[in-house]
């Protein structure tokens, strides 16, 4: 799934903006937010080692939580 084909904020209606950083053998960080910087639209987590798909769909399913709660 694409940034494209999430929810839009529902405070502004711009597309989330999505990030995740693998460190190698260290743990990486996720997060997604708004991309205009709405405040309380934000998830960002670590998660483990070669995780990192795991890590992108857990942020897909934080974002769609978030949006659906406000």
């Amino acid at each position: 799934m694409s940034n494209s084909s999430l929810p839009r904020c529902p405070n502004c209606g711009m597309a989330p903006s999505l990030s995740v950083h693998s460190r190698g053998m260290n743990w990486g960080s996720a997060e997604i937010r708004c991309s205009n910087g709405c405040p309380g639209m934000r998830a960002g987590f670590s998660y483990p080692p070669d995780h990192e798909a795991k890590a992108r769909k857990e942020l897909q399913d934080k974002w769609k939580e978030l949006v659906e709660a406000k």
